[in-house]
């Protein structure tokens, strides 16, 4: 029996083909899903990576060389230029010189704002006690975002023993022997980062122990 090859595809051999077709399909958009799954962890793995070492860039400059610096009040009493609370500090730390009319001090708060962690910094005294506009005269830069929460520890040795605060009294003459900043994301990760500063250690210090 001789097969008529100018009568077209049979019904089976078009649902075949149509099933092949379709089976391509799937495999085909199931690989561009995973490509595309891949892609944005990628992205937000690299999108963190980023953000962490911008947080250690400042970490490193600001905590690791934090040191004790008084600025006289309104009431010309001298005061510390250190505030730390649970949710943002305030301090001095020594800066590589790039200019000489600025000095190699610089004075920086890290802060959260709307769900951002901020670095605002600038060459002359953050003066905590005026409650000063921060937005105005400083240079700021936001070191991570999609932040849900942040908190600070400060480490202070007292009778020869370390005790962690949430809150450093701001009367005290000398600044923590350590600081820990905590962030939690709101994807759930929690990071800290915990430096020794420069200007107060456990046998040495910078600027006088007053009582505590």
């Amino acid at each position: 029996m001789k097969h008529n090859s100018e009568a077209g595809f049979t019904i089976f051999e078009v649902m075949l083909a149509i099933g092949i077709f379709a089976v391509i399909s799937v495999l085909v958009a199931s690989i561009l899903f995973g490509m595309q799954r891949s892609w944005i962890r990628i992205k937000i793995n690299s999108n963190y990576l980023n953000n962490d070492r911008s947080i250690d860039r400042i970490v490193d400059y600001a905590f690791r060389n934090a040191i004790p610096f008084a600025w006289p009040d309104q009431n010309r009493r001298p005061r510390q230029i250190f505030a730390g609370s649970d949710n943002s500090v305030t301090l001095a730390y020594l800066h590589r010189i790039t200019s000489p009319a600025q000095g190699g001090i610089r004075f920086i708060k890290l802060f959260l704002r709307r769900g951002n962690l901020v670095a605002a910094y600038r060459s002359s005294p953050i003066l905590y006690w005026l409650d000063e506009n921060i937005d105005s005269h400083t240079h700021q830069e936001v070191l991570a975002d999609k932040v849900e929460a942040i908190s600070f520890l400060y480490a202070d040795q007292i009778n020869g023993a370390i005790n962690w605060t949430t809150d450093w009294n701001p009367e005290k003459p000398y600044i923590p022997l350590a600081i820990q900043m905590t962030l939690k994301f709101k994807n759930g990760d929690t990071v800290s980062w915990l430096r020794r500063t420069a200007g107060s250690s456990y046998e040495t210090h910078l600027g006088r122990r007053g009582k505590r």
